[in-house]
C-alpha cells in the first residue's frame, strides 16, 4: 500500500485518503515516515480544510476522522514499539503515570477528572501502582485530609520512556511540514483545545 500511495500524485493520495476516510477504512494507511516531504505534507495539509473547496460540514467531520484515526494507529503502534510496554502496567495505569508524571503531583479527584474515571476506579489504581513502586500516596503539611499522587523513581523512568516514543512520532510527522505549515498545524490545534478547554 505505501509504495503504491509514493508513486501517487499529491493531488490523487488526498482522493484516496479522502475517499479511504469516508468510508471508515481502518487499515493500510501510508507511514509519514516512508513518505517524501511533498506527498506526506499533501496528506496533513487535509488537516486545514479551509485551502481546499468547501465540504459539507459531516464530509469535512468524516475525513477528519479519518486523519485523526491515521494518527491514533500510529500512536498504537509507536506505544507497542517502546521498551515500556514490558512492563506489568494497564492502559490505565499508564494514563495514571503520564498525567502525574505531566502535571507533578495530583490529588485523586483531579486524576479521576483528567481521565474521566470514576474515584473508586482511581483509587484501584493507585493502590496497584504503589504495590508495583510506582507511584506514591504525599499527605498535605496544611490540611492531612489532602492526599496527593507523585511518582517515585521509577514511576517517573517509566514516564521518561513513555513520553520519549511519543515525541519521536510528532517529531516524525512535523518533519514532513515546512516550518510555515508546522506553525499554522499548531496554531490549528490550539484554537480547537481552547475549544474543548471552554466546556
Amino acid at each position: 500500500m505505501v509504495s503504491q500511495i509514493a508513486g501517487q500524485s499529491p493531488g490523487s493520495i488526498e482522493g484516496n485518503i479522502a475517499a479511504k476516510s469516508q468510508h471508515g477504512a481502518r487499515g493500510g494507511w501510508p507511514d509519514f515516515r516512508l513518505l517524501d516531504k511533498r506527498r506526506a505534507g499533501a496528506i496533513l495539509r487535509l488537516l486545514n480544510i479551509s485551502d481546499s473547496k468547501p465540504i459539507a460540514g459531516q464530509e469535512a467531520a468524516r475525513e477528519l476522522a479519518g486523519h485523526f484515526d491515521v494518527l491514533r494507529q500510529r500512536i498504537l503502534i509507536a506505544d507497542k514499539d517502546t521498551p515500556v510496554t514490558q512492563q506489568p502496567f494497564s492502559v490505565n495505569e499508564a494514563h495514571v503515570i503520564l498525567s502525574v508524571g505531566t502535571k507533578g503531583e495530583m490529588t485523586m479527584s483531579e486524576i479521576a477528572k483528567a481521565l474521566h474515571l470514576s474515584l473508586s476506579s482511581v483509587t484501584a489504581i493507585i493502590d496497584k501502582l504503589e504495590d508495583k513502586k510506582s507511584v506514591r500516596r504525599v499527605r498535605s503539611d496544611r490540611d492531612r485530609r489532602i492526599v496527593r499522587v507523585g511518582l517515585t523513581g521509577q514511576g517517573k523512568k517509566f514516564h521518561d520512556l513513555f513520553e520519549k516514543a511519543h515525541l519521536k512520532l510528532t517529531l516524525d510527522i512535523l518533519g514532513t511540514l515546512s516550518r510555515e505549515e508546522q506553525a499554522e498545524l499548531l496554531r490549528l490545534f490550539r484554537k480547537i483545545v481552547a475549544r474543548f478547554d471552554l466546556e
